[in-house]
């Protein structure tokens, strides 16, 4: 499982208009997340993002309506405290529709 690692106010994250006619926005998030290994019968793991995730898509409205967003960048985790990477995230496709980020 993921989540967001704190609340989501990068300066980096942006909101473009690409075109007014037809409507076209470009939406790039820029967050922290943290994963969450749950496996039965073992103790859980909580990873953290050494770096941000940037998530991309492009919209015709805002807030977003069932949009489909694309990770460009993968995203290293590590333990907290430590600095070593234990695993990476590669792709995340999410549809995004109102307030939440749910994985397709």
């Amino acid at each position: 499982m993921f989540d967001l690692d704190g609340a989501d106010a990068s300066p980096a994250s942006t909101l473009r208009v690409r075109s007014s006619f037809p409507p076209s926005l470009e939406e790039t998030d820029v967050v922290a997340l943290v994963a969450t290994v749950r496996r039965a019968g073992r103790p859980e793991i909580t990873l953290h993002s050494a770096g941000p995730a940037v998530l991309t898509a492009t919209l015709r409205v805002f807030p977003p309506r069932g949009d489909d967003y694309q990770l460009e960048n993968p995203v290293d985790f590590v333990v907290p405290g430590t600095a070593t990477p234990v695993a990476r995230l590669l792709a995340l496709p999410a549809r995004r529709g109102g307030n939440v980020l749910s994985p397709q």
